[in-house]
């Protein structure tokens, strides 16, 4: 597996969607939220994880919260996913090379490779004011 520059940790990304999913509820009565901006050298490098993969492939984004400091800036935290061998309608998260990181020998604790990548601006503050898609 080559080192990805723009993975996270397995527990910094379990850190962010937690913050999201409870925050949900309320997140958009007090905080906007229209889009993510990916640059697409750091997709590109998610898709790399694919390659060789047979049949149908797909990424997954989860969103998630950052805090830093006073200022907290949503994330998609995006992950590579392979078919189930059981069930062809589920996807299952590559983590370290393995689904759902399951028998991984990188320690959770080191990102290099995690396959856990995040790389996302959020909009706004990162937006296109003149696109039609912005402006709803």
């Amino acid at each position: 597996m080559e080192d990805q520059t723009n993975t996270i940790s397995l527990d910094e990304a379990k850190a962010y969607t937690q913050e999201w999913r409870n925050k949900e509820s309320t997140y958009n009565s007090h905080q906007e939220l229209n889009a993510f901006l990916i640059p697409a050298v750091d997709l590109q490098e998610a898709l790399d994880l694919l390659k060789g993969q047979e049949g149908k492939t797909y990424v997954r984004a989860y969103i998630g919260v950052k805090h830093q400091a006073r200022v907290s800036e949503e994330k998609l935290v995006i992950v590579a996913t392979i078919a189930d061998e059981d069930d062809s309608t589920i996807y299952r998260d590559l983590i370290y090379g393995k689904v759902d990181g399951i028998g991984a020998t990188t320690p959770p604790s080191d990102p290099t490779n995690s396959g856990i990548f995040d790389f996302t601006y959020p909009c706004p503050t990162f937006c296109d004011p003149k696109s039609p898609i912005h402006k709803g």
